[in-house]
């Protein structure tokens, strides 16, 4: 059983759209421990900064000679210290995400791990659960922690439901970072809150909105019992055009309010289809991003 899920989810497939993606995303490997993100600490990597006098115990090897020769004073360089990123990654561990998203979600949190572990950053990758319930993956980073992280995806158990805000506010963030959001976002009671709380955790914040393409437009028609995945409750419903219009209502009015405070709050928003191919969906991320910055 666990290898014939292994082969659906983290298959030849996943892993040659892997290879695709990180060929578009063109990024070059870099080496040492530091990380490839730039720190607002002034240290002693190679990427110049900025100037300042010196100062007795200075290390003379960092004055600026020129300068001294043009103004006759001691300047030494400085530089931008380089440390790793760190990245959050958050799934809905909900009952509601095993309806035609459980796969896409693991895949697009295995392909963003992959993403950051190869620039020598660190990610978290937490499941959130009903109750508050969270759990959290050790910092991952380097090969063997992406493999061991493919592991514990495939493990991975969808139940319950989740109530979001209570979950975020478990999470021990380490430090100020980008945090990933990865829902349908069925449960989005406390609406504005989450963004406020991340914002307040000094998160950059992306939100993955995650829905099948038969929950954005429902294809049945007439009368069916429904059965809600969370609770197991049963619904009967006649599927007219007015439930139909009203349901698409509800749906746009959620997408508007995620969009809306995304863009009070500086976060990126992507409503994504299921049955995208999960490298598609992370470069119109990216692309996005880099639009939104100019």
């Amino acid at each position: 059983m666990g290898e014939a899920r292994e082969r659906k989810l983290f298959g030849p497939e996943f892993f040659a759209g892997l290879n695709r993606l990180s060929l578009v995303m063109k990024r070059k490997p870099r080496t040492g421990l530091s990380g490839g993100r730039k720190s607002a600490a002034k240290g002693s990597s190679v990427e110049f900064s900025d100037f300042r006098e010196y100062i007795l115990g200075d290390d003379v090897r960092y004055i600026d000679w020129n300068a001294y020769g043009r103004f006759d004073r001691l300047f030494v360089k400085l530089f931008m210290e380089e440390k790793e990123g760190i990245f959050h990654i958050l799934i809905d561990g909900s009952s509601s995400m095993r309806y035609g998203k459980d796969k896409k979600a693991r895949q697009l949190a295995a392909m963003l791990s992959y993403m950051a572990i190869k620039n020598l950053d660190r990610v978290y990758v937490s499941f959130l659960y009903e109750d508050g319930k969270v759990r959290t993956t050790k910092g991952l980073t380097g090969q063997r922690a992406f493999e061991e992280l493919l592991r514990i995806l495939e493990e991975m158990e969808f139940y319950g439901t989740t109530a979001l805000l209570d979950s975020v506010k478990r999470i021990h963030f380490h430090g100020p970072g980008m945090t990933v959001l990865i829902s349908d976002f069925f449960e989005y009671s406390d609406r504005e809150e989450i963004f406020r709380f991340l914002s307040y955790k000094k998160q950059e914040i992306v939100l993955l909105h995650l829905l099948s393409e038969e929950e954005r437009n429902p294809s049945f028609a007439g009368s069916s019992n429904l059965i809600d995945e969370e609770t197991k409750e049963e619904l009967r419903l006649t599927m007219a055009r007015q439930v139909r219009t009203e349901y698409q209502r509800s749906l746009k009015e959620l997408e508007d309010s995620l969009g809306r405070f995304s863009r009070k709050y500086g976060a990126l928003y992507l409503p994504c289809v299921a049955e995208k191919e999960p490298e598609r969906v992370l470069l119109e991320l990216t692309g996005k991003g880099r639009k939104e910055k100019r």
